[in-house]
């Protein structure tokens, strides 16, 4: 039997709504026209070395264990890739659109989860490259890892294996033995670990990290948030616009007021949202814009873990804060406040707790609903309060050229879902010497992307402009 599933990543396989699809993507430009042949054998050759994308997740019956990642026997990579040649002009546009209607579709369940399409005929002979996975095979980082493998000369793989002829899928009453097996061996270990867990729960809650952790999500908690326009339930389709920024300017804006880029990147988008709702006569006094920011917890030498291993810190962004240096002050010290406590890691804790109580047969028909169209139209009823506006993930990454097929990559954008009862994901990147940005929203709310586009550009300008002055 191969690995388990984390109970968080056999999670993300469930909580997929009617119309959601659990996966994520990106679309990388690359200088010169690449052919679908010379693409395939590049593809042939790296998927050796990413062993999830030769793996499919074996399911135990009636969900009593979580499913096991296993090698799919009838693994044909013509499968999982195609090809399609852009109409003339091949513009930016059409590249968005492409990627758009490519990542609003389901990816098949009968083989490997994850799938590329080779975008040819675009302006300036440039070519692109399409990637949609499941986000239960990686998170930002593991995001980051592929990257690596895909497009770095000479990268070692995600894990070193040797050649082996592939067996076939375990049996159904294999599965079911060796889950129940594993979980009576997880509940031992659960239940070793008990009294000391118990004891290091009564030292936390006695700490001034606990204190600190209970005043920052107190702070969110009780903070107004606001549900605009773009917050829609999920459609089935999804569209996509992209920016990019200097990452040494933004490195500039983060020294020049003790700040991380991270920070510096937030209080672009609160400013955006905030000429946001201004454009659309929304009322900002006393509100805030309530963002979930995912945050890796792998520990010392699991950066190249594939997987998920995150959890969200909840940053709520004022919306009447007067001038953008004023809010990336404000940012910052709360960021400082979360990262000090430690809150991150209380969460995630917290959720694993959550997912170990829920076991494995109940985890699927709970995270389903709570992901389903009625449970999220539900929650978006007026009067109802607000969870997150906005997921933001900034994924960072080393400076290292990135090629494929002797062509250099000249600039990579990651995209995310929209993320049941949010509507709206924004995803950044590091590429060379550029940080893109990917908004993705449901087309249902798909009138505001160029705006909210348009107004983190200017927003970033602002924020460049009083920093100057000051």
């Amino acid at each position: 039997m191969g690995e388990r599933l984390s109970a968080y990543d056999a999670s993300l396989l469930y909580f997929v709504s009617e119309l959601g699809f659990g996966h994520t993507g990106s679309i990388s430009l690359v200088d010169g026209e690449l052919s679908f042949d010379e693409f395939t054998r590049e593809l042939k050759a790296k998927v050796q070395d990413l062993p999830r994308f030769r793996q499919v997740p074996a399911f135990v019956p009636l969900n009593l264990a979580y499913p096991t990642w296993e090698y799919d026997p009838r693994f044909d990579l013509a499968k999982h890739i195609d090809h399609l040649h852009l109409e003339p002009p091949g513009s930016r546009d059409q590249v968005l659109a492409a990627a758009a209607d490519y990542l609003s579709t389901w990816l098949p369940k009968d083989r490997p989860y994850w799938a590329a399409r080779l975008l040819t005929g675009l302006e300036n002979n440039q070519s692109a490259i399409l990637f949609k996975v499941h986000h239960a095979i990686m998170d930002g980082v593991g995001a980051e890892a592929f990257q690596r493998v895909m497009f770095e000369e000479d990268a070692p793989p995600i894990r070193p294996e040797a050649s082996q002829e592939t067996p076939p899928l375990p049996s159904a009453s294999t599965r079911l033995f060796i889950g129940l097996r594993d979980n009576m061996l997880t509940g031992l270990r659960v239940a070793s670990r008990c009294p000391a867990n118990a004891i290091g729960l009564v030292r936390w809650f006695m700490s001034d990290d606990a204190r600190e952790t209970t005043r920052v999500r107190r702070i969110f908690k009780e903070a107004q948030g606001l549900r605009f326009p773009f917050n829609t339930p999920s459609c089935g389709s999804i569209r996509v616009a992209t920016t990019r920024f200097l990452l040494e300017d933004l490195r500039a804006l983060g020294r020049a007021h003790d700040a991380t880029v991270n920070d510096v990147l937030l209080t672009i988008i609160g400013r955006a949202v905030q000429r946001y709702a201004k454009e659309r006569n929304i009322g900002t006094a006393s509100k805030v814009m309530k963002i979930q920011i995912p945050v890796n917890m792998r520990k010392e030498g699991e950066a190249r873990n594939m997987g998920n291993i995150a959890t969200l810190a909840p940053v709520p962004i004022p919306l009447d804060c007067e001038g953008p240096v004023a809010l990336l002050k404000y940012i910052s010290e709360y960021m400082r406040a979360v990262k000090k406590c430690r809150a991150p890691l209380a969460t995630h804790r917290s959720i694993g707790a959550i997912l170990f109580c829920l076991t494995p047969m109940f985890a699927p028909v709970v995270q389903r609903w709570v992901a389903s169209v009625k449970s999220q139209r539900n929650s978006m009823q007026p009067g109802k309060k607000v969870g997150a506006a906005m997921i933001v993930s900034n994924v960072p990454r080393r400076p290292a050229p990135l090629r494929i097929a002797g062509r250099p990559v000249t600039m990579r954008y990651p995209i995310g879902g929209t993320t049941p009862h949010i509507g709206i994901g924004c995803i950044a990147m590091t590429c060379g010497p550029w940080l893109g940005i990917t908004f993705s929203i449901n087309t249902t709310g798909a009138a505001d992307i160029e705006l909210l586009i348009n107004l983190i550009e200017q927003s970033h300008e602002e924020l460049v402009g009083e920093s100057s002055s000051q």
